[in-house]
C-alpha cells in the first residue's frame, strides 16, 4: 500500500474539482496532464499516470508531449499492447504529409514488434513502410534483412537488397550485405564475385577468410577453362538486354556494305600489306601469347577465331581493322605489357565486337560517326525510285555497294521503325554496344578488377561510357545471374558444394 500525503491528496481533490468546472478543452488537457506528471513522479503509480494522459488527448489530441510520455509510460510498464496503440493511435493522428514524423513512429513500432514481442511477420511489414518513406535509411534495410533471414525467407532477403544495390552499385554496404546473404544460400559463385568486387573495384579491406576465399578460386587460365558456350548464349546472356534491336537491325545490314565500299577501291595486294603481317605467321615468344588468347577465347565463346594482324601504329593494344573477314590489329609492343587476364579481357571484348551486332562499335565508334551512318541508312531506305539527294560520303559509299536484297531488308526495318514512331537513341545503343562487349571480356578475364585494370588501355571517344558509368554497369553484371550463369556454362564458377 502506498502511503498517500494528507496536502497531496487535498491538493488532487483540488484538482479534480477545478477539472470538473473548466469548459475550455485545451486548459482542461493542459491541467491532467500536469495531473499525470504528478502522480507519476510524487506518488509513482504509471498506470494512473497513463490514464490522465489517455484523457488528456481524448480532449487535445494535438499534445505531442503527451503522446511521448505515454510512450516512455507503457515502455516503464511493459505494456507492450497499449505501446502498440498508442503508436498507431498517434500515426492516424499524423499527416500524410508529415514523411519525417511517420517514419519515425513506423521505425519505432516496427523495434517494438521486434525486440518486445518477438513478432517478426509485424516488424518485417513496418520496415517495408518505413523503407518506403525513407529509401535510403540503411538502419531499416538491415533490420528488414536480418528479420528476412530468421524468418528462413533468404530469396526475399537476397530479392530486397538485391533492389537497393540496383540503386548505387557503387555503394558498399548493399554489396557486403548480399556477399553474406550469397553464403547463407550457398551461391558461392554469387558470393565469390562479390567479395571480388569489394576487394579491389570498392577498396574494402578484407577479412583473412575473404581474402583466402578470392585467392582460393582465383581467375582460370584460359587454356584451362573447360566448358563453351552455346550459340543462344550470345543473345541471352552477352548482349545488354536494352540494345535496341531497330538500330542493331540497320546496322547489321549497312556496316558489312560500308566495308565492301572501302575495300573495293583498292586491289587485293595493297589491301594485304596495308594489314600487316599476320600473327600466325611470325610466332615468337611475343606473339604466341596473343595467338593462344585469342584461340582459346574464341573457343570458350563458341565463335570464329578473328585474322590477327601486326600493326606498328596503334595507340593501343588492339584495334578492329576493315577487312573481308573478321580481323584485329595487334601492338606488339603494347600488348608486352598486358598481363594474361588483360590479354583475355581484350580477347572475349574484341571478338565480340567483330560480330555482325557490334561490329559498328568498332568501325564507328564515337557517336556522331554512328549517327552520320544511321542517317545515311535512314535516307538509302526512304529514297524513292533510287534517287539520293545527299553527296555525303556515306551515302555514296551505300550507293555504289549495297546489294538490292539488302535495300529491301533495309528498307523493310526503316518502315517498320517508323510505322511504330521509335526514336532511334544512337548515343545509348553505342553505350550498350560497348558494354556488351565488355561483358564477353569479364567473362574471360574471370575478375572485374582485371577487367577495370584493362580497360584503362582502350581509347575513348565521344559519347562513350564514362568510366563511372562502365564502372556500374560491369558492377551489376558481376553479381547478375547472368554473369553467374555464363561462369558455369564455361566451368568456371564456384560450386555450390564447395
Amino acid at each position: 500500500m502506498l502511503a498517500l500525503d494528507p496536502q497531496h491528496i487535498h491538493a488532487h481533490d483540488h484538482t479534480f474539482h477545478t477539472l470538473s468546472h473548466d469548459n475550455d478543452p485545451k486548459r482542461k488537457a493542459q491541467k491532467l496532464f500536469t495531473l499525470s506528471e504528478v502522480v507519476h513522479g510524487k506518488i509513482g503509480d504509471a498506470r494512473w499516470a497513463a490514464d490522465l494522459l489517455g484523457e488528456t488527448l481524448a480532449l487535445d489530441p494535438s499534445r505531442l508531449d503527451a503522446f511521448e510520455r505515454l510512450f516512455a509510460l507503457y515502455t516503464e510498464l511493459q505494456d507492450w499492447g497499449s505501446l502498440i496503440h498508442c503508436y498507431r493511435e498517434r500515426l492516424d493522428r499524423t499527416s500524410i504529409e508529415d514523411a519525417e514524423l511517420r517514419y519515425a513512429l513506423i521505425h519505432q513500432l516496427g523495434l517494438v514488434y521486434r525486440d518486445r514481442l518477438g513478432d517478426a511477420p509485424r516488424a518485417i511489414e513496418c520496415f517495408r513502410k518505413a523503407l518506403e518513406l525513407k529509401p535510403d535509411s540503411d538502419a531499416d534495410r538491415k533490420l528488414l534483412c536480418e528479420l528476412l533471414v530468421i524468418v528462413g525467407d533468404l530469396d526475399e532477403a537476397v530479392d530486397f537488397t538485391r533492389r537497393v544495390f540496383d540503386r548505387n552499385p557503387l555503394a558498399v554496404e548493399p554489396m557486403k550485405e548480399l556477399y553474406t546473404l550469397f553464403l547463407r544460400k550457398r551461391q558461392f559463385d554469387h558470393a565469390w564475385c562479390a567479395v571480388d568486387v569489394l576487394g579491389d573495384t570498392l577498396s574494402v579491406k578484407l577479412t583473412t577468410e575473404q581474402e583466402r576465399f578470392l585467392i582460393g578460386y582465383s581467375p582460370m587460365p584460359l587454356e584451362l577453362v573447360p566448358g563453351r558456350l552455346m550459340p543462344e548464349a550470345w543473345d541471352s546472356h552477352i548482349l545488354h538486354p536494352d540494345l535496341d534491336p531497330t538500330i542493331t537491325a540497320i546496322l547489321r545490314i549497312v556496316v558489312p556494305v560500308i566495308i565492301r565500299a572501302k575495300l573495293g577501291t583498292s586491289r587485293r595486294r595493297a589491301r594485304e600489306e596495308q594489314l600487316g603481317g599476320r600473327l600466325a605467321e611470325e610466332q615468337t615468344d611475343s606473339t604466341y601469347p596473343i595467338l593462344r588468347t585469342f584461340l582459346d577465347a574464341s573457343e570458350i565463346l563458341g565463335l570464329s577465331p578473328p585474322d590477327l594482324r601486326v600493326h606498328t601504329g596503334l595507340t593501343a593494344p588492339f584495334a578492329v581493322a576493315i577487312a573481308e573477314k573478321p580481323t584485329v590489329h595487334v601492338s606488339i609492343d603494347h600488348v608486352r605489357e598486358l598481363s594474361a587476364g588483360s590479354r583475355a579481357f581484350f580477347a572475349g571484348k574484341y571478338i565480340a565486337l567483330l560480330q555482325p551486332e557490334l561490329m559498328a562499335r568498332a568501325m564507328f565508334p564515337s557517336v556522331p560517326l554512328l549517327k552520320s551512318l544511321i542517317g545515311a541508312a535512314v535516307r538509302a531506305a526512304t529514297s524513292n525510285s533510287g534517287i539520293w539527294l545527299s553527296g555525303d560520303e556515306l551515302d555514296g559509299a551505300i550507293r555504289s555497294a549495297i546489294l538490292p536484297e539488302e535495300l529491301e531488308a533495309l528498307r523493310q526495318v526503316v518502315k517498320a521503325a517508323l510505322a511504330m514512331g521509335s526514336l532511334l537513341d544512337v548515343a545509348r545503343w553505342a553505350k550498350l554496344a560497348e558494354l556488351s562487349a565488355s561483358r564477353a571480356g569479364l567473362l574471360l578475364a574471370g575478375s572485374l578488377d582485371v577487367a577495370r585494370r584493362a580497360n584503362v588501355y582502350e581509347p575513348h571517344y565521344l559519347g562513350d561510357p564514362t568510366s563511372v558509368e562502365w564502372l556500374t554497369e560491369m558492377i551489376s553484371f558481376a553479381i547478375s545471374d547472368t554473369y553467374a550463369e555464363l561462369r558455369a556454362a564455361i566451368g568456371v564458377g564456384v560450386p555450390a558444394n564447395s
